[in-house]
């Protein structure tokens, strides 16, 4: 079953968006349900329609997977169960900010999406996530920023957990580059210091094969470890650039995950790139149709796009 399972994602990949996909996309040259892949899924000319088969995609390119992953599923659910922690962190700021979210993906696993959409305090979203893998336990009344950060790090623990449940143990070194990703977002958004005072909920980021240690100076290390430079991390972080300084991280995960796959093509990296390679998918998609849904210029949408060759 894992050799069928690696072909299938070794010949999916084919039918992702290239970069020029995508500009053509942000040119207005083209809208989403032009593209083969997304007009069976596009049901008005509206982005929030739009937006919705994008989501719908993803989904499904994630499940025709999980049909045929036999004792793998676990590693691959846990991918998909991104979008539940998404929506729980969007429940989260919805609670303590009053306002709803723009959209929830339409995914659930481990919680309910009406539950969580009547969730209304914050008591009632940390209930909800109590005998889920999401749990966290913080202090009462910690800063928002805390709470997600927690957020994360229970969700690579599980998603570790699944990837050895489910045989892929060969992944620890690139699931550790996603982590550390995530990890440098925060350092970056809430300040080093900050971060490591929370050592009890960093766990789920501590990573299981690479020589990072969470400790000051942790920036210095995340960026040596993203062939970044820690000083420009620092300035970017200070002009209000983090989105693009992750974006440059990211692009290195996606480029370490390509970088073995193509050194161990007919393994289980086979399966975990081209997941990768999907949500990146979503994800420039969901930031173009947004970025038209404000007016943003062609140009400003472009910047926030990680457009890497399927």
């Amino acid at each position: 079953m894992i050799v069928y399972l690696i072909v299938r994602a070794i010949g999916l990949r084919l039918h992702l968006l290239s970069p020029d996909d995508y500009e053509r996309l942000i040119r207005g040259e083209v809208e989403l349900e032009d593209l083969p892949e997304y007009r069976p899924l596009v049901a008005a000319k509206a982005e929030e329609a739009r937006l919705r088969a994008v989501h719908a995609k993803f989904i499904e390119r994630v499940s025709l997977l999980l049909k045929v992953s036999d004792s793998h599923a676990p590693f691959i659910r846990a991918f998909l169960d991104r979008l539940e922690v998404e929506n729980v962190r969007a429940r989260l700021r919805g609670a303590l900010s009053g306002a709803d979210p723009l959209y929830y993906y339409p995914y659930s696993h481990f919680i309910g999406l009406e539950a969580l959409a009547r969730a209304r305090s914050l008591d009632q979203v940390m209930e909800l996530l109590k005998g889920t893998p999401y749990e966290v336990r913080v202090m009462r009344g910690a800063p928002a920023g805390i709470l997600e950060m927690a957020l994360d790090s229970a969700y690579f623990a599980y998603y570790r957990r699944e990837a050895e449940r489910s045989g892929f143990k060969c992944l620890a070194p690139l699931i550790d580059r996603e982590a550390l990703a995530r990890l440098l977002y925060w350092t970056l958004r809430l300040g080093e210091s900050a971060v490591v005072r929370e050592m009890g909920l960093l766990r789920g980021f501590e990573p299981a094969s690479l020589s990072v240690r969470l400790s000051p100076p942790l920036l210095d290390q995340l960026a040596s470890l993203f062939r970044l430079d820690a000083e420009q991390l620092r300035r970017m972080e200070r002009h209000g650039e983090v989105s693009k300084a992750i974006l440059m991280a990211e692009e290195r995960v996606i480029d370490a995950a390509k970088r073995s796959f193509l050194r161990k093509r007919y393994t289980p990296v086979a399966v975990y790139y081209y997941l990768l390679l999907c949500h990146n998918e979503m994800r420039n998609l969901e930031r173009i149709l947004l970025g038209k849904m404000l007016g943003l210029r062609p140009e400003l949408i472009k910047g926030t796009v990680l457009a890497v060759p399927p």
